[in-house]
């Protein structure tokens, strides 16, 4: 009786296209695996052995970093790294909100002023209107009208981002509205909604996710910019935009107030860029062919 021969048991590796993907595309895997961390950090805060983020200890105030303090403190005594952990939070929510809310809205609104001529006047001239709209200036007068807060944030930012993803979306449409394709699902009788959902909205995902990847970034720097000039999320709330106005005055006693969050928002938003840039060489045909075969 003879045994057949058997080959060693190899360890699953990752499938050879992601392989590829995080290959070609590096920088893009850089900036999404420190978006990951940030998030993680930032959901997980209250689960990890950092100190309260709220609690004072004057005695403990303008604190060097040190074992106990790895950014020091602030003016209040208050650990400037674990504030920093969740003041992700803010700009996380922010960033993401504003980017599903307003790609959902502009979708909506670029399909329909692309795909209707009749409506697609009317809508890009009111679209127009609003995208003059300075999202700063929004968000103060929203706060005066109402208590400041993310919810206030949020709307201040999406409302002029809508009008830009409206037009990378209508020029989608235009383009795909008038290939040979169409005109034949036309001729047929197909039904708009059907044509839209089977050959419309599949071409414009693409520059969809890419477009929103710049929002969020945005966003996160309009809202850190806010939180900064006092129009943003209230003082009691850790946010890098908080942390940074209340170092400034203690920028040459105690830099690291304000260098730990200001890092963090600036590696954030690069990440943020990077992944979206990764995004479009990734999903446009014309950068997959440049790049060869995975």
């Amino acid at each position: 009786m003879t045994l057949a021969a058997t080959s060693p048991v190899t360890p699953p590796s990752a499938p050879p296209r992601l392989r590829g993907v995080f290959a070609r595309h590096p920088v893009a895997a850089a900036g999404s695996i420190y978006i990951a961390l940030v998030a993680i950090g930032a959901l997980a805060a209250p689960f990890l052995p950092l100190q309260d983020p709220i609690a004072m200890s004057p005695i403990d105030r303008l604190k060097p970093p040190s074992l106990e303090h790895f950014f020091g403190t602030d003016s209040f005594g208050r650990d400037v790294f674990s504030r920093a952990v969740h003041g992700g939070r803010v700009s996380l929510v922010v960033g993401l909100g504003v980017a599903l809310v307003s790609t959902m809205i502009g979708l909506v609104v670029g399909v329909l002023s692309g795909f209707y001529r009749r409506a697609d006047a009317v809508v890009m001239r009111i679209m127009d209107a609003v995208m003059s709209i300075p999202s700063i200036l929004l968000a103060i007068a929203l706060v005066t009208i109402n208590k400041p807060g993310v919810l206030t944030i949020i709307i201040s930012i999406t409302v002029p981002e809508i009008p830009r993803v409206t037009r990378v979306v209508r020029s989608v449409v235009l383009t795909v509205r008038e290939q040979t394709y169409i005109e034949a699902a036309v001729a047929v009788g197909t039904r708009p909604l059907k044509m839209l959902a089977r050959h419309v909205l599949p071409n414009a995902v693409a520059p969809l996710i890419v477009q929103a990847t710049f929002i969020c970034a945005l966003a996160v720097i309009i809202e850190a910019s806010l939180s900064f000039l006092g129009a943003g999320t209230p003082a009691e709330i850790p946010s890098w935009g908080n942390m940074m106005a209340g170092g400034r005055t203690f920028i040459r006693n105690a830099p690291w107030v304000l260098l730990c969050p200001g890092l963090m928002l600036g590696f954030t938003v690069l990440s943020i860029n990077m992944l979206g840039d990764g995004l479009r060489d990734l999903l446009d045909p014309r950068m997959s062919r440049a790049a060869g075969p995975v």
